[in-house]
This record gives structure tokens, C-alpha cells and sequence, in this order.
């Protein structure tokens, strides 16, 4: 199987740029480091370590793998939140979101005074290419990666009540 796939590169540090399927269809999630980048639909894996660990995989799978470079001064890359084996799951709920715009996403967002994610919040719609969070009767707006990198994700549901009951229980822990 023929694949293609880029390499960006600036100044310090390099990243290839893989699906977050791709990741998960070769049984390598648990194997790639903090140090590598994702949002909801792909992973930036980092040049020194994972980028070998998903090559030799591909390899070894049988496919025809081929790297394109992409050298530029400065990468949004970084700004990403880290990979965590933790986050696919909650990816995937986003992403079946964007594309079904069906049920809600549960979530606790993050809580300055107490340090900790205990505050209840639902994804319950898009606006353009933003997520839509209601918390406590109040709207608010937030990309991919701000949800990846400051809630934490309870669940999916179609129901919106069966929702909220689950994240106030889950909030009490």
C-alpha cells in the first residue's frame, strides 16, 4: 500500500505529519512519546524517536512509505497539545462530532481556584469551525486543540440529560 506523508522541519526540530488513524491502525498509540504533537485528526510525531518507531512499523506492514520535506522558518506544530495515549478516544469523539454534528460531548473543564477539571461543561454544537461548550447556562466557544489541551473528556451521548446526570457523578470524584 502506497502512503505518502510530509516532514515539516524548522530551525531546531522536525515532526512527521501522520493521521491519528494511521497511528492507531499500526498498534503504535502506546508507544509514542509526549514529546511528539496531535489534534483531533493527526499526529506530529517528533524526528528523534517516534518518527522511527512509525517508519519501521509501516515497513513492516508492507507499506510503500514516501516522505515529502517541508522546510519553514516557524511551525504552528508546537502550540499543539503533546500526544497522549489518553487523548485518541476523546479525538475521536470530536471528530465524529464534526462529521455527524449528532449527541454531545461531556466534558469537565479545568478550574483555576481548585487546580483540578471539576467543572461540568457540554460540546452541544459548531460554529464554524469552533466547538460550542455550555457550563453552567453559559456559552462559550473553543478550537480542537483548546479542547485537547484544558478539558478533560467523560463521554458521548445522544441524550442530553443521561449526559448530565454522568458528569455530575463523575465530577464528585
Amino acid at each position: 500500500m502506497k502512503k505518502s506523508f510530509t516532514y515539516t522541519q524548522d530551525p531546531s526540530h522536525g515532526w512527521l505529519s501522520v493521521s491519528l488513524n494511521e497511528v492507531v491502525q499500526l498498534k503504535i498509540e502506546k508507544e509514542i512519546s509526549p514529546y511528539s504533537y496531535m489534534n483531533a485528526t493527526r499526529v506530529f510525531l517528533e524526528e528523534d524517536n517516534d518518527m522511527r518507531i512509525f517508519l519501521d512499523k509501516a515497513k513492516l506492514v508492507g507499506w510503500d512509505v514516501s516522505v515529502e520535506n517541508s522546510i519553514v522558518e516557524k511551525t504552528n506544530i508546537r502550540n499543539l497539545t503533546s500526544y497522549s495515549q489518553d487523548k485518541i478516544q476523546f479525538a475521536d469523539a470530536i471528530n465524529q462530532f464534526q462529521k455527524t454534528k449528532i449527541g454531545h460531548i461531556a466534558i469537565l473543564l479545568y478550574n483555576k481556584e481548585t487546580d483540578d477539571y471539576t467543572t461540568p461543561a457540554s460540546i452541544i454544537g459548531m460554529n464554524e469551525k469552533k466547538f460550542v461548550i455550555e457550563s453552567n447556562g453559559k456559552k462559550m466557544v473553543a478550537s480542537d486543540n483548546l479542547l485537547l489541551k484544558s478539558t478533560q473528556f467523560v463521554g458521548m451521548s445522544e441524550n442530553l440529560e443521561m449526559q448530565k446526570k454522568t458528569m455530575k457523578a463523575k465530577s464528585r470524584f
